[in-house]
């Protein structure tokens, strides 16, 4: 559940919806609702996913979503993954997914960039800050870690998208032991 301010007296609140069989996780899809109260207060639901049943090949959520706003620009942001039609087993493709959520409740979707795989229980997180909002998240130095050694981070505007390279930078890493922080001796600034 993830809930932000965005405007006075105006709310957006997103949450996961899920579909399982037999007690198996299936797909799951963000949702959610802008609340704005006044002398008689209105819901409008938000679409802000990828949708719960979605065709093949697509976009899949993977996480809950988390949401920051500035001024009357709301973000939402969560991992997703990307299937590609293919002849083979399909190999999705991870990204950090986010949506810019307007006033009137419409949401625009966009990709803010590649995200390494295997740690989708991790969503990401956003904050806002008084130009910019910084999304971070958790990921392995490689596909194949099964546990995050690193949190990246990326600075994002509505007008121009992501401030920083594909994949975000360094903010802090445990690679290689003890945890240190990007910049510091010692640690890899990739």
């Amino acid at each position: 559940m993830a809930v932000s301010s965005a405007a006075p007296a105006t709310f957006a609140a997103l949450w996961r919806s899920f579909a399982s069989c037999f007690g198996e996780l299936i797909f799951q899809n963000l949702e959610g609702a802008l609340l704005t109260y006044g002398s008689t207060p209105t819901r409008a639901s938000l679409a802000v996913g990828y949708g719960l049943f979605p065709g093949m090949p697509g976009n899949f959520s993977a996480t809950a979503a988390s949401a920051a706003s500035l001024g009357t620009d709301t973000l939402a942001v969560w991992h997703a993954d990307a299937v590609a039609e293919s002849q083979g087993p399909l190999t999705p493709i991870p990204f950090v997914a986010a949506a810019w959520i307007d006033l009137d409740g419409t949401a625009t979707q966009l990709s803010l960039g590649s995200r390494r795989s295997g740690i989708n229980e991790l969503g990401p997180g956003v904050a806002a800050g008084t130009a910019s909002f910084l999304v971070a998240w958790a990921q392995g130095e490689t596909d194949a870690d099964v546990d995050p050694t690193e949190i990246r981070g990326l600075r994002v505007t509505r007008a121009d998208g992501p401030l920083d390279a594909d994949g975000g930078v360094v903010l802090a890493t445990t690679a290689g032991g003890r945890p240190r922080r990007a910049g510091a001796p010692g640690a890899r600034t990739s």
